[in-house]
């Protein structure tokens, strides 16, 4: 209980978290993106995410396990997979 009301006074105020990406593809002929999943900096773990198709085209999504949204900040200009998120809603 007293993660999620820090977690809520925190939510807007423009803090940056590192995260990444691990996108899951159907099978290597097609090499489609299916699911994403990624290192969720609210829950500390790796979990499933909203999002089911190529995750440059996104700008917000949400935690499969916590719920709480996010807001794409910024992406690694080296490895696409890296990005920075602010929590947008818990």
């Amino acid at each position: 209980m007293v993660i999620v009301r820090f977690i809520m006074l925190i939510s807007g105020l423009g803090i940056i978290m590192k995260s990444k990406i691990y996108p899951e593809v159907c099978c290597e002929i097609c090499n489609e993106v299916v699911h994403n999943h990624f290192d969720c900096p609210v829950c500390k773990c790796y979990a499933g995410t909203d999002v089911y198709d190529y995750f440059d085209n996104y700008v917000e999504f949400a935690c499969e396990k916590c719920k709480t949204q996010f807001r794409i900040v910024g992406r690694d200009a080296e490895d696409c997979d890296k990005i920075e998120v602010e929590i947008k809603e818990v």
